[in-house]
């Protein structure tokens, strides 16, 4: 009731439930379609992770939907991977493959460590890579 009251007082006319609901709703989601992705868009550029690569798309596309949902980091191979899987036209295995491939990649450049350690404060040791499970959940932690 009172973030109706905020969103009349922003629109300068009354509204009903179902708008004021509509508009929220609008508000929580709008994020993840312009200031998500190109931050997401950004990090991919400095660790070397081209847009050529599915893995790409279905990393953008998983941290979109943790966002939403982010029960979904605790359910990569049940829930995650065949949801993005769906919205692409194949399987969630391939999803994680992808994944798992452009990890990989970004790895073996050194760019992946230089980064994540040196301008995001993480501790990845020199032999250590992150698994498609704390990949998603960092850069999903980064957007938020």
């Amino acid at each position: 009731e009172v973030e109706k009251h905020k969103i009349e007082r922003a629109f300068g006319e009354p509204l009903t439930e179902y708008e004021a609901t509509g508009i929220l709703r609008a508000a929580i989601y709008q994020p993840f379609e312009g200031g998500m992705a190109e931050s997401l868009k950004e990090f991919f550029t400095k660790i070397g992770l081209h847009c050529n690569l599915s893995g790409y798309d279905y990393l953008m596309t998983a941290v979109e939907e943790v966002g939403k949902d982010n029960t979904l980091i605790k359910r990569l191979t049940r829930g995650l991977y065949p949801l993005v899987g769906r919205k692409y036209g194949t399987t969630g295995s391939i999803v994680e493959r992808s994944i798992r491939n452009a990890i990989n990649n970004t790895y073996n450049s050194g760019k992946l460590r230089e980064v994540i350690n040196g301008q995001y404060g993480g501790n990845l040791a020199k032999y250590e890579k992150p698994t498609n499970g704390e990949m998603i959940a960092f850069l999903h932690e980064m957007v938020r």
